[in-house]
């Protein structure tokens, strides 16, 4: 199944100027990473394939987790707010949370599960990309701007309230 499907023609269009596929990899039992120290195993998780000529990336976005003190935590995907307490279980005292997402909707669910947890210095700030013309000699944002926006949310763990 073709990611882009029905998406973004200039996305596709830049994809396959660049010479990439996306695809999901479908009914994914679990992923399996293994270290010298220890092995995390993602129980059905959401993979992505993007292709290129030269190599493979893959994206593993997972239901939850039990990673226990960890110094970061960053969620990218449909529903974070779903996955807020596991992250703040995750996370070490004081440590940050950071949350990617593309609508105004998403950012408000966020903030309302927020709430319910003990987080604090919670900021969210808005992305907008602007190209450049690449001349040399006459750096300048291109003419017009056909933008797409994402927002990111921030916050840290505290213990208690």
């Amino acid at each position: 199944m073709n990611m882009m499907r029905g998406g973004n023609r200039q996305m596709r269009r830049m994809m396959d100027k660049m010479g990439l596929d996306m695809e999901e990899i479908p009914n994914v039992q679990e992923v399996i990473i293994k270290t010298d120290k220890k092995e995390i195993i993602i129980p059905k998780p959401s993979v992505t394939e993007m292709k290129s000529k030269e190599n493979s990336i893959f994206q593993v976005i997972a239901e939850s987790f039990e990673e226990k003190e960890v110094d970061a935590v960053f969620l990218d995907l449909k529903e974070p707010w779903l996955l807020l307490q596991p992250a703040w279980e995750a996370l070490k005292p004081g440590h940050p949370l950071g949350i990617l997402v593309p609508t105004t909707n998403q950012i408000s669910q966020c903030l309302k599960e927020m709430k319910r947890l003990p987080f604090v210095g919670v900021e969210v700030v808005e992305l907008l990309l602007r190209k450049y013309k690449t001349n040399p000699d006459r750096i300048r944002p291109e003419d017009r701007m056909v933008a797409h926006t994402g927002y990111l949310i921030f916050a840290r763990k505290v213990e208690e309230r």
